[in-house]
């Protein structure tokens, strides 16, 4: 098969990460959601260089996520950008994002302000789960069974190729050295996990799956053990080969897989339906993954949100 035609399969969630799972674009959505809507706005809350910043606020305008206007009071003045429908509903792949930096234990290189995302009526972030749309219990890897949905199949390969593993001034006060963004803001990292959630195991299969070139893999899959999310086994002594299995820590990155299927199957759907039918065993019941407050139980909408900063000044 040429190169041209190969397809990879059909995923909401591989659709999802084509527009969120990059670090800087990740972050732009979020201070979004925090009231940024100015370049010069943007680039003082990231540190991040101009051309990075220029391609991703294009990039995010031209996938629909992001508009830009005008303020009436400056008909001629600076171009504004503010969410759109589709950006604003990034907001709970945001909070998987955290709930994950919080069960995990790893580096919160998404919360390097001291604003933050929270529920407006509890001011909670981390106590925001993803959670069974039908009977509102958080929702566990072992507790899902996939099905095969109308729009199971295979693509052609979206988005073009996932920009290069990000680097970032350490979080650790103090120390200016680049580091790597975490895994919750590397594209190919989310797509290997994603994978090994359809039950991927072997170096073959996440190429076939992913149609990722073999060095990126392999440095991929070696952080990803690295970082505890993976475990390295042999399963064949000669020659020897190696498969990678799920860990107790990559479980915890789950519901991050979850937020971005649920983002993809509405607002990425090619007109054939969901590729996948997530069976919440539990209740019985296929479920649409959503937010829920763990503190006071509620459904957790985009309106639902604010800053931290704004909680505290309120109480």
């Amino acid at each position: 098969m040429k190169v041209a035609e190969r397809k990879i399969r059909n995923s909401s969630t591989f659709r999802a990460a084509s527009v969120i799972g990059d670090y800087w674009s990740t972050r732009i959505v979020r201070e979004a959601l925090l009231g940024a809507d100015a370049y010069s706005e943007f680039a003082k809350r990231i540190d991040i260089t101009n051309q990075t910043l220029s391609a991703r606020l294009r990039s995010l305008v031209q996938c629909g996520c992001l508009e830009k206007f005008s303020p009436d009071s400056q008909k001629f003045g600076t171009q504004r950008y503010r969410l759109t429908p589709m950006g604003k509903d990034l907001y709970a792949v945001l909070f998987a994002i955290k709930r994950w930096q919080v069960v995990s234990g790893s580096a919160e290189t998404f919360a390097s302000l001291p604003e933050d995302l929270v529920h407006k009526k509890c001011c909670s972030n981390d106590n925001v789960v993803v959670a069974c749309s039908c009977c509102g219990e958080e929702i566990h890897h072992i507790d899902i069974l996939s099905e095969q949905g109308p729009g199971a199949g295979y693509e052609l390969p979206l988005g073009g190729a996932p920009q290069r593993q990000a680097l970032i001034r350490s979080p650790l006060k103090g120390d200016s050295s680049l580091v790597p963004v975490g895994i919750e803001g590397d594209r190919w990292a989310i797509l290997i996990m994603a994978c090994v959630f359809w039950g991927d195991s072997k170096f073959e299969e996440f190429q076939e799956d992913l149609l990722i070139p073999r060095h990126t893999l392999t440095t991929r899959l070696r952080r990803l053990v690295e970082e505890g999310l993976l475990a390295r086994v042999r399963y064949q002594a000669a020659p020897v080969r190696y498969a990678y299995q799920v860990t107790a820590k990559g479980v915890l990155f789950y519901p991050v897989i979850l937020a971005l299927a649920a983002y993809g199957d509405k607002w990425l759907d090619v007109g054939r339906g969901k590729p996948v039918y997530l069976k919440h065993q539990p209740c019985g019941n296929v479920t649409d993954p959503q937010l829920r407050c763990k503190k006071c139980n509620a459904v957790v909408e985009p309106d639902d949100i604010t800053s931290a900063l704004h909680c505290q000044k309120s109480a």
